[in-house]
């Protein structure tokens, strides 16, 4: 399922499968056995596993006999509690899944002997953008809203639970790593038909993307461990010093017989009593309240802190502070530490501005402007600085063509709204007009007497001609119009006194 990397000389890669159990009882590949390696007791070298939580990034580690090297094991590929019984089992693993799901994205990828045999990745809409939070929890804490978007919404959540009960889980996958939201994954274990208690079962911490290319690299970090000369840190817990008492130190996590794991759980219950979360330093106290001004240069620049062991660099990346992202680069923070769960600053970043502001930090270090790192494990992309100004100002001057395209069309808008009211007030002034001398025409008694052979009965318009009157019952009228409106008017008078 892994691979072993020997450093130099030797630059060998062993398949996992075939030399694992070897290599823990210290025999060469070539005499493999297929026996699980006996101990002589609970502090056996080969039957302990150590955890080393001071370095860049936290790992496990495993000395390996007859020769003075160790092997080194990301925790995600062990249970919890990590056992060495675990680590042999392991040897044996020949598929493995990847399901990484968040947001109504789901992919999944299945490799077998390190090669991939099925991989799917769909999107479904589940979120409405610039809001968060899924369709479901909104409809359980304000009540179930009815828009089209928010049928669309749970419509695209039951086709992602679908999509999750679809992918096969049977018992022929001997790992299955899962990434999702910790209030999704009670969920997508009961979508998979899996039980938080599965042996097979493993969960995958930090940041990641939900994509194809994001499968491929969970299963290369979580699949290789390192063959490497012990160091002098790992022989000081190796050897009880951690603390300087000679005893077991919360570095060390367990000195297990591989016959003898009944132990496990109470073991795990006093470890965890016995490691203190590490308390903030004042640097990390500063970026916490967004102070403007660090105090800098200081000694807590890499130390990490807190229940994620995160360093002023990854808090400031996570609180969205780009200044003080730029002030800790350049006062030399280290942007390749991991955090408890596996994340350079990078990936913690929750704001474009902040990987812009690591991106600049990189170019500045490439140029020698500042303290240079292996910035391809820190994840951060190369830029070009110049490139980036002219980029910058092209889009300021977008902006600013855009704010001033806007006021040109609220001015036009405006002049045509106050066009149409004017228009409107001048008709509505004509027609109360028309009105108002209409009515002074009905009360006027004396005008069917007065008026000329010539005149309209209606309207009191003469004509040049008595020929041309148009005629009704015992009235005359000068046009049309005038015929129809007196016509309405006498029905309308009809009606009302014949209805009341």
């Amino acid at each position: 399922m892994a691979t072993f990397v020997t450093p130099p000389p030797a630059q060998v890669m062993v398949p996992y499968s075939q030399s694992f159990i070897s290599i823990l009882s210290g025999l060469p590949p070539s005499s493999t056995s297929t026996s699980t390696p006996s101990t002589a007791s609970g502090t056996d070298p080969t039957a302990t596993l150590y955890k080393n939580p001071s370095s860049q990034s936290p790992y496990l580690f495993l000395p390996l006999p007859h020769f003075d090297r160790v092997l080194a094991i990301n925790p995600t590929l062990l249970p919890t509690p990590p056992t060495a019984a675990s680590l042999v089992s392991l040897s044996t693993c020949s598929k493995v899944l990847i399901i990484l799901l968040r947001s109504g994205a789901l992919s999944h990828c299945l490799f077998t002997n390190a090669t991939i045999s099925h991989h799917a990745t769909k999107r479904h809409y589940t979120v409405r953008k610039g809001q968060g939070g899924s369709q479901s929890s909104n409809d359980k804490g304000k009540g179930k809203a009815n828009s089209m978007g928010a049928q669309l919404r749970r419509d695209g959540e039951r086709k992602t639970r679908e999509d999750c009960r679809a992918i096969g889980c049977g018992e022929d996958i001997d790992l299955i790593v899962i990434g999702c939201p910790k209030v999704m994954r009670g969920g997508l274990l009961s979508d998979l038909g899996l039980t938080k208690d599965d042996a097979r079962l493993r969960v995958l911490r930090g940041g990641y993307k939900v994509k194809f290319e994001e499968c491929k690299r969970v299963f290369k970090d979580i699949t290789r461990v390192e063959v490497r000369p012990m160091n002098e840190e790992e022989e000081r817990i190796v050897n009880g010093n951690g603390d300087g008492d000679g005893e077991d130190t919360p570095q060390k996590l367990r000195a297990m017989n591989l016959d003898a794991s009944e132990q496990i759980d109470e073991e795990s219950e006093s470890e965890d009593e016995t490691d203190p979360t590490p308390p903030l330093t004042p640097l990390h106290t500063e970026v916490q309240s967004s102070s403007a001004n660090l105090s800098l240069p200081s000694p807590h620049l890499d130390t990490q802190a807190g229940p994620d062991l995160s360093t002023p660099l990854h808090l400031a990346c996570s609180l969205n502070l780009p200044t003080l992202v730029s002030q800790l680069l350049a006062a030399g923070a280290s942007p390749v530490i991991k955090d408890a769960r596996w994340r350079v600053p990078w990936q913690v970043c929750s704001s474009n501005a902040c990987r812009l502001a690591l991106r600049k930090g990189r170019a500045l270090a490439e140029s020698g402007s500042a303290p240079s790192y292996d910035w391809d494990s820190a994840k951060i992309p190369s830029i070009d600085l110049e490139a980036e100004k002219e980029r910058q100002e092209a889009q300021r001057a977008r902006q600013k063509e855009k704010e001033k395209e806007k006021k040109k069309r609220q001015k036009e808008r405006k002049k045509k709204e106050k066009a149409e009211k004017e228009e409107a007030d001048k008709r509505r002034e004509e027609e109360e007009a028309e009105a108002k001398r209409k009515a002074d025409f009905q009360k006027s008694k004396l005008h069917l007497k007065t008026v000329g052979e010539r005149a309209c009965d209606w309207c009191g318009s003469e004509v040049r001609f008595a020929k041309d009157l148009l005629r009704w019952r015992d009235y005359k009228y000068c046009k049309p119009e005038c015929v129809r409106e007196h016509k309405r008017e006498c029905a309308a008078k009809a009606a009302e006194k014949r209805f009341g």
